[in-house]
């Protein structure tokens, strides 16, 4: 049992190496936020991202980057993604891996803002948004979601440009998500680094599934 134990900590250390950093900031966030203490990064993003860079052009930029985020285009491209699987490269668990990753982090978040219930920030926001802050749904669901077609990309795409292209516009957008919320006011910068925390280590366990139950030719 001991010896079985070893093993598995063994061919999971590379998940712990990268788990345990990201659990350490989502507890020392997550304090913060229980007893409703402001934290500096907050303060800090909003002087840098609202204070100084705001202007017409970019907030029109950041309005449109946003909406990749929005489970409608999500589910488009979802549905994009299913049917390369399905008709290109005949795999259908990896097309119940997309759909349950994306359901499994939405679930996650709902269930988490239920608990902190932490409010949105007031007084500078440029869009209407409804719901609690903490953490933040966009930068979840944008992590796990364009995170696994990373993954899928690296795996699947054999042409070495293709490859770095699709892999560079996804980091792109899962950036840009995570930035334009807190441009658009509509959430803190830890509300963002929390969501990204939390799905970098859902992907890793997604990924790791994946793997185990042989999705991949």
């Amino acid at each position: 049992m001991k010896e079985r134990i070893i093993t598995k900590i063994k061919n999971n250390k590379y998940i712990l190496y990268i788990s345990i950093p990201l659990l350490l900031i989502i507890l020392l966030i997550t304090s913060k936020v229980i007893v409703g203490k402001e934290l500096y990064i907050d303060k800090l993003a909003y002087h840098l991202f609202i204070e100084k860079l705001r202007n017409d052009k970019l907030t029109t930029f950041m309005k449109l980057a946003t909406k990749l985020s929005n489970p409608e285009v999500m589910i488009v491209i979802a549905i994009i993604s299913i049917f390369f699987c399905i008709k290109l490269i005949k795999n259908k668990k990896l097309s119940l891996g997309i759909i349950l990753n994306l359901a499994g982090i939405t679930l996650i978040n709902q269930i988490l803002k239920f608990i902190f219930r932490r409010e949105r920030p007031t007084g500078y926001s440029l869009i209407e948004m409804s719901g609690y802050s903490f953490p933040s749904g966009h930068a979840m669901a944008s992590l796990a979601f364009y995170g696994l077609l990373i993954y899928i990309t690296k795996r699947l795409v054999k042409n070495k440009y293709l490859k770095i292209l699709l892999i560079t516009l996804n980091i792109a957008i899962i950036i840009l998500i995570g930035v334009s919320r807190i441009y658009l006011g509509v959430h803190y910068l830890s509300d963002v680094l929390t969501g990204y925390s939390i799905s970098i280590i859902y992907l890793l366990i997604t990924t790791k599934l994946l793997n185990k139950y042989k999705v991949f030719p």
